[in-house]
């Protein structure tokens, strides 16, 4: 996505440039305040701090995987379809989504207004 790098699971979902500025604002946004080694780091991360129903946890684990899918999309447009969003789009769409997906659930609901819409 990049081009800076052979393209490896690990590089395109942390390491590229692009992925990992998204990365790092998102965890801002989750008032996380830690940097992302890499795919493996962030998997053991996350097992080890993230894995309750609490309701932190839960928005983080929905950040995670929104996140992997974004990537993922953003890297099909540009090679399939060259077509680029900027990080700020990205970004955009992510936590909209996030939010989306937690107005469906009553609990993740009641505390989603306290995260800002916007990093």
């Amino acid at each position: 996505m990049c081009k800076a790098e052979p393209e490896t699971h690990q590089h395109l979902v942390f390491a590229c440039s692009v992925a990992n500025v998204i990365w790092q604002r998102l965890l801002q946004w989750l008032s996380i305040t830690r940097s992302s080694a890499g795919w493996i780091e962030e998997i053991e991360w996350a097992t080890l701090h993230a894995n309750s129903k609490s309701i932190q946890d839960e928005v983080y684990r929905m950040t995670l995987a929104t996140t992997l899918y974004y990537i993922w999309q953003e890297r099909n447009h540009r090679i399939f379809q060259q077509k680029e969003r900027s990080i700020e789009e990205i970004i955009k769409e992510i936590i909209q989504e996030i939010h989306f997906s937690s107005s469906m659930n009553p609990r993740l609901a009641s505390v989603m207004h306290k995260l800002n819409f916007y990093p």
